[in-house]
């Protein structure tokens, strides 16, 4: 059937071969990450490129968190992250949320594989947040991506709704597609999109990096010592920044994923990753 614009907040589904492998495609779970929403908008019209020829799966496209994108906030309410609600133990936090997450979790529950398209507060490349699976790699290699990310189970527990889908069974992937409310990261969710549904043979392997540890910040006055992006290369001992509580240096040879400044003690500053070296 075709999509019709005034249900994409809640789903539509786009018709293909009876049979086909369910998919669906996550976007702004985060409120301040409109490029998956953008994304959903866009391709939600029966009239986009990308429909020309018969859509080779049963696609489900959804936008994640409504209200936090009309409030254009991180979650319904400040504080609030409905992509830490989809844990074995979701936490207690706003009604919103909640509820949120649990009509995901039944919209979801047929669908084979997830999409969850977000972005980041500064410049990343295309990369894909997987578990360390043949299938989830091979996966990530049919978006396209420049980097695959694992091991962020050791920060964030597996709380994130890719991690649920996982868990039921299903192929659920995490696409950073860029930095939010740029027209770039919308661009690269496209092409990405566009890879999965017009999958090429044999497409490259991306670099596989593990997260190692996040990096605690020693004060809020915490300052770079150099600009530092997603995927900044890093050599061990490096002086990365400091305040007037202390300096963090790098752990070792390797790159650094979501750096901030002025964060709380404590909290996390960046995360530190080493490229992962495939057994033989």
């Amino acid at each position: 059937m075709n999509p019709t614009p005034s249900k994409i907040a809640e789903f539509t589904w786009r018709a293909a071969k009876p049979g086909a492998p369910r998919w669906a495609i996550v976007g702004s779970l985060h409120g301040d990450e409109p490029g998956g929403a953008r994304l959903i908008q866009d391709l939600v019209s029966p009239e986009h490129p990308i429909w020309a020829q018969e859509c080779p799966v049963d696609l489900l496209l959804v936008i994640g968190n409504p209200l936090a994108l009309q409030r254009n906030q991180r979650g319904s309410v400040p504080g609030a992250d409905l992509n830490r609600f989809f844990g074995t133990h979701p936490p207690s936090g706003p009604a919103y949320e909640q509820e949120r997450a649990q009509h995901l979790r039944e919209l979801l529950e047929p669908v084979d594989v997830v999409i969850d398209i977000h972005q980041a507060k500064r410049s990343i490349p295309l990369l894909a947040v997987v578990e360390d699976t043949p299938d989830q790699l091979a996966l990530a290699a049919q978006a396209g991506v420049e980097m695959a990310v694992i091991g962020a189970d050791k920060i964030y527990g597996s709380t994130m709704l890719a991690n649920w889908v996982n868990r039921k069974g299903g192929l659920g992937i995490t696409l950073e597609t860029g930095q939010a409310h740029t027209q770039e990261a919308v661009k690269k969710a496209h092409l990405a999109v566009q890879r999965l549904l017009e999958p090429q043979s044999n497409p490259l392997p991306p670099n596989t990096y593990e997260i190692q540890c996040a990096l605690p910040s020693p004060g809020r006055d915490f300052v770079f010592s150099r600009p530092l992006i997603n995927g900044t290369a890093v050599s061990a001992g490096e002086h990365l920044g400091s305040s007037i509580n202390g300096s963090v240096n790098a752990p070792g040879d390797g790159i650094v994923f979501l750096p901030r400044e002025g964060e709380p003690p404590g909290e996390p500053c960046m995360l530190f990753a080493r490229v992962r070296v495939l057994s033989q």
